[in-house]
């Protein structure tokens, strides 16, 4: 039976792309779960591997949090708490990891707000202690409609 399973995701998952040109959204959660876009196999490899990095940055998927570090109301936040729980807010809403040309850009279900900003510095961070096209400029980290939250700037040393 899981095999009939199987084949309805994957049929389920092909027709939802069809008829359009936009890719289908993809919900925010884990990085195991995050899915991987890129049109080159040097772009793809950039993506799995920083996805690979998420996966053992990240608490696992199964991680018993509260429910307002998944879910978080800036309102409740230092700007210090904000800063420590970055990454937390990011490693719970990643959607999609795009590269092109060797940029990365993380689709999110953040806004841009203090919580957004404070995993878009975390993101910054990260991709620049990752080894994974840590000296490229651009990447970026995006709201769920595609707005930039955050920016990184090129590794420099």
């Amino acid at each position: 039976m899981k095999g009939g399973y199987a084949i309805a995701a994957a049929l389920a998952a092909f027709s939802a792309g069809c008829g359009s040109n936009e890719p289908a959204e993809t919900s925010a959660g884990t990085p195991v779960m995050a899915e991987v876009r890129a049109d080159r196999s040097e772009d793809r490899q950039i993506g799995l591997e920083l996805q690979d990095y998420l996966v053992r940055y990240c608490p696992p998927p199964n991680a018993k949090l509260p429910p307002h570090l998944k879910h978080p109301d800036p309102r409740y936040f230092s700007t210090d708490k904000l800063a420590v729980l970055g990454p937390i807010f990011l490693c719970y809403n990643i959607a999609t990891i795009t590269v092109e040309d060797s940029r990365v850009t993380i689709r999110s279900g953040l806004e841009n707000d203090a919580v957004g900003r404070a995993a878009g510095e975390a993101f910054c961070n990260l991709i620049q202690g990752s080894d994974v096209a840590d000296f490229t400029p651009g990447h970026e980290l995006q709201d769920k409609e595609g707005r930039t939250i955050e920016a990184c700037p090129a590794r420099s040393d």
